[in-house]
């Protein structure tokens, strides 16, 4: 597997003027956002619900500032697309915490398309939801590039209803449902197996890139179509499958879906995840702004692989697999975000 991600004039650039971009004010605006949400959700009424709704701001931080992140495929930042890819990704969050506990798909769906597609009526939800699809909302109305998404948007918001599914109980039934569900909502991708797209999907990951990407007045129609081939379903099931790497002692403790126990073993797993990171990198790096979609997948990889877990008797040879599989970004990233975690507890996060 050949090195990707070399730290060119163009992608040192790139690490540094995103992080003047998150220092100077990504991580602010993205706090003050947070506490925005979190004093909503103290107000909810149902306890239920409210307990949930703070309990996924709690729990899923570092998924918040991940999205927040792709603020920087844009030129410019832009104050007001950082406001919607947090207000999208706390719904997303939401919904996956209401969906382990066993909340009705349907809705979750609904949600999703209620957020992001505006030629539709919203659905009934509560007050917390309605907010958050509200905001989600006047974000894509303020999108000079919606346009070039709003038939985009649709199936990528129903195939992120596959979140529903993975939480079924009967590990039986799970499968069968999610079978059915690649072969009516995805295209036949000879190379990528049922259970790497319903992951991807699920991931809600696409909507987040095109959404960013419509900040950007230059993007054209052909650069969405790019971009969405490389995030659907490589970039999407890469996060995935590394959320589900550093999570396998938690998933079987707690019975939740693996998805890397659907390969046939951790070898194959191992190999199967490194050759989506180094695929994902060498794809991105042909788009327009590749260095900056290439900086954000290394993040990602580095930030997922920076955990404590991922580090653990059993997982340590194949993290360190995968950081080489990332090249030379990968491996200037991981130490950074293994410093940023440390930074991040002590301040209580």
């Amino acid at each position: 597997m050949a090195d990707v991600a070399p730290l060119s004039r163009t992608q040192l650039a790139a690490v540094g003027g995103a992080a003047a971009r998150e220092l100077g004010w990504g991580l602010r605006l993205v706090r003050r956002e947070l506490d925005g949400w979190h004093a909503r959700a103290k107000l909810i009424n149902d306890p239920i619900l409210r307990e949930h709704a703070i309990g996924s701001l709690t729990r899923k931080r570092t998924l918040v500032d991940g999205a927040a992140f792709y603020w920087i495929l844009p030129e410019r930042r832009d104050a007001g697309l950082l406001r919607l890819l947090v207000a999208f990704q706390v719904l997303a969050d939401l919904l996956d915490e209401l969906s382990e506990r066993g909340g009705d798909g349907r809705d979750l769906l609904l949600a999703f398309v209620d957020a992001v597609v505006l030629d539709t009526s919203v659905g009934e939800h509560d007050e917390y939801t309605m907010a958050l699809i509200g905001a989600c909302r006047t974000g894509c109305a303020a999108l000079p590039g919606y346009p070039l998404i709003r038939g985009l948007l649709g199936p990528q918001a129903r195939q992120a209803g596959a979140l529903g599914l993975h939480h079924i109980a009967d590990a039986g039934a799970r499968e069968a449902a999610l079978r059915r569900f690649a072969a009516d909502e995805f295209d036949t991708t000879p190379e990528a197996t049922w259970f790497e797209q319903t992951a991807g999907g699920a991931s809600a990951l696409t909507i987040i890139v095109l959404l960013a990407m419509a900040a950007d007045p230059r993007t054209t129609e052909r650069d969405m179509h790019a971009a969405l081939a490389v995030y659907s379903p490589w970039v999407s099931a890469l996060s995935m499958m590394l959320d589900s790497w550093v999570d396998q002692h938690d998933d079987l403790a707690s019975g939740h879906v693996s998805f890397v126990g659907y390969y046939a073993d951790r070898g194959a797993a191992v190999d199967r995840i490194a050759f989506l990171i180094n695929r994902s990198l060498r794809d991105l790096a042909t788009l327009p702004g590749g260095e900056r979609h290439m900086l954000i997948t290394a993040a990602m990889t580095a930030m997922f692989l920076s955990r404590d877990s991922a580090r653990s008797a059993d997982l340590a040879a194949g993290t360190r697999t995968m950081v080489a599989a990332g090249g030379p970004l990968t491996r200037l990233l991981l130490p950074m975000l293994r410093a940023w975690r440390a930074a991040y507890r002590l301040r209580g996060g």
